[in-house]
């Protein structure tokens, strides 16, 4: 059986190297990035082209280059994105409602900098009863690390 994947999207070091600890004390494969340009869909701007899902869980935070996590999650939702809404988090440090009310019409957690990570925690606890490692996830997302 694979392990579980986790997609960390942020562009503090620091954040990445707390969540990639965190994960990897759960036995989880972690694939961080300082920007949403990983994401097939944000490169060709169509459907996503990935056989399998890239991940089990998706972090991305808010205020990143070239987009804002929003507008990546959006873009998500709009082309083909294979892994459950309910199992991405968008993390930021801004206190607009507006934010938060786009996050939950979209149907992904929310997550407030600075965070506790018992908080981090009890969302990925419920991730966890979503993810099947039966299913794989794509080799391909992979290699564009």
């Amino acid at each position: 059986m694979r392990k579980k994947r986790v997609i960390v999207v942020d562009d503090d070091d620091n954040v990445i190297a707390l969540l990639k600890t965190f994960f990897e004390d759960r036995d989880y494969e972690v694939l961080s990035y300082n920007s949403p340009a990983h994401c097939p869909i944000y490169k060709q701007h169509e459907d996503c082209t990935l056989d399998d899902k890239c991940s089990d869980i998706l972090m991305i935070d808010q205020k990143m280059p070239f987009m804002t996590g929003l507008e990546q999650l959006q873009r998500q939702q709009n082309n083909g994105c294979k892994l459950h809404n309910m199992n991405k988090t968008l993390m930021t440090g801004e206190k607009e409602q507006a934010v938060r009310d786009k996050a939950d019409e979209l149907g992904v957690n929310f997550l407030s900098k600075p965070f506790r990570i018992g908080d981090v925690k009890k969302w990925v606890d419920a991730c966890e009863e979503r993810i099947d490692r039966s299913e794989p996830v794509s080799s391909a997302h992979k290699m564009t690390e």
